[in-house]
């Protein structure tokens, strides 16, 4: 099995699979034009509202931490707090600091600043409860003005709260402080919000059983895992197939191996059973597939994986999910090495070069470089035209790599240093990639933007 699949595993670091990213990461380039159309035709007016420029440049950071660019992703956020701390006496441009505050608070625990990011998210959360001031940087909303405040955000105070449950629970994930999580979500158990609510009940106990299997406390996992399973089932609400293959995995450490057959089975059948209602597969049920496939290959069930993982690289296509169409051809190939056809896995390589190339996902780029580099080195007749390039997929994928503070994926870089010879280490230095011009353009046009509001701001404070 190629390292690429560690790296893979890697990048599931704190994702919840009761609280599913539904997004597709299309193409990043699209995005940005779309968002200048948006920012531009919303400014050339002069006067703008604070919720729709917070959700641009909310947006706008999102999207350079896809690409790799966590300074510019934070500055983003830094700069959009300066012109709501400026206009902070109107209750909306107050309310419009509290999501890019928090994405800062994502942005630290991606780069392994667990405690400033805990800090930021506890903040958050008690002044949405009405308990301390939000301090953001040296600006200080007064927990007095909260309520009305939220009053013209009405939902603010939830969000906050549901955030500081899955965001903070994220922050330990990264910093693989699993012992603080389980202390942490002790501190929230009596808290009806956590445990009352059937979303935030299925979230909270998610959580804690992959805190005890991180921690191989198997049994105690199983438990929690079965409750959350049989609230799931009495609900009938909503369906989760990733999370029967969570379970197999715990009845594996367990040595229940019959069970955990079994529940994979049940897993794979029920994910399927979801996209044949449905008439076409979402984008949530690709990453319940996705997720049941790598659950399939810490089984040893390599043909299931190929199989799942085949459609899932249908569907990614269909659905123009770039990142997804990588993870796939990623496990596609990893499979195909050792059972399928030699002019098959070829085929294979050629799209997922074509697809790292093209794509703007810099994490993803830089682990389907290390791939391509892997099964060069494999020997295998169809690959060994990629030989050739195998050196330069290496060192660019490894560039990729150093140029992210991403926390989650320090082991399989450091692992990766000790694999390859120190030559192309070095070479990997040289070969850094900047992004795409659409990428620039889009910072710098939000980077450089001060609404009109804020000059006449300045100029009343100064006379």
């Amino acid at each position: 099995m190629l390292l690429t699949n560690y790296a893979l595993e890697c990048l599931e670091t704190g994702r919840l699979i009761t609280r599913m990213d539904a997004r597709v990461k299309g193409d990043l380039n699209v995005a940005c034009k779309a968002l200048q159309a948006d920012f531009l035709a919303g400014t050339q007016h002069g006067r703008v509202k604070p919720d729709w420029l917070s959700s641009l440049y909310n947006l706008g950071s999102l999207l350079q931490y896809q690409c790799g660019e966590h300074a510019r992703a934070e500055h983003l956020c830094r700069h959009i707090l300066s012109i709501c701390t400026t206009l902070a006496e109107d209750p909306e441009w107050a309310a419009a600091m509290v999501q890019p505050w928090i994405n800062c608070a994502r942005l630290a625990a991606a780069e392994g600043q667990t405690r400033r990011s805990l800090e930021i998210l506890q903040g958050v959360s008690r002044f949405a409860e009405g308990k301390d001031d939000l301090r953001i940087g040296d600006f200080r909303l007064h927990v007095s003005i909260s309520a009305n405040l939220f009053a013209s955000v009405r939902d603010l105070p939830i969000v906050c709260r549901n955030v500081y449950l899955t965001d903070s629970a994220r922050a330990y994930f990264l910093g693989a402080d699993y012992q603080g999580l389980l202390a942490f979500l002790e501190s929230l158990q009596a808290e009806p919000f956590y445990n009352g609510n059937q979303g935030n009940a299925y979230a909270f106990l998610e959580i804690k059983a992959r805190a005890l299997l991180a921690l191989e406390r198997y049994e105690e996992a199983m438990g929690t895992l079965t409750d959350l399973a049989a609230r799931i089932k009495s609900a009938r609400q909503r369906v989760y197939p990733a999370i029967y293959a969570l379970i197999a995995d715990a009845c594996r450490h367990c040595n229940a191996m019959g069970d955990a057959e079994q529940l994979l089975s049940f897993a794979n059948k029920l994910v399927h059973q979801v996209v044949s209602r449905s008439g076409s597969a979402s984008i949530t049920s690709c990453h319940h597939l996705y997720l049941i496939v790598l659950s399939q290959l810490r089984a040893g069930d390599q043909e299931g994986a190929f199989s799942n993982a085949r459609e899932l690289l249908k569907t990614a296509r269909a659905l123009h999910d770039e990142v997804l169409q990588m993870k796939a051809l990623m496990i596609i190939l990893a499979i195909g090495i050792a059972t399928g056809p030699t002019e098959q896995v070829g085929l294979y390589a050629g799209e997922l070069e074509r697809a790292a190339s093209a794509s703007q996902y810099r994490i993803e780029k830089a682990l389907a470089y290390v791939c391509l580099a892997e099964l060069a080195e494999c020997g295998e007749p169809a690959l060994r035209k990629l030989l050739p390039k195998s050196e330069a997929s290496f060192s660019r994928g490894l560039a990729l790599l150093r140029t992210m503070g991403a926390v989650h994926l320090q082991a399989f870089t450091k692992r990766l240093l000790q694999t390859y010879p120190a030559a192309l280490r070095q070479r990997s230095a040289d070969n850094v990639e900047c992004s795409s011009e659409t990428l620039e353009q889009t910072y710098a046009l939000l980077a450089n933007y001060v609404p009109p509001q804020c000059a006449v701001q300045r100029f009343a404070q100064g006379a």
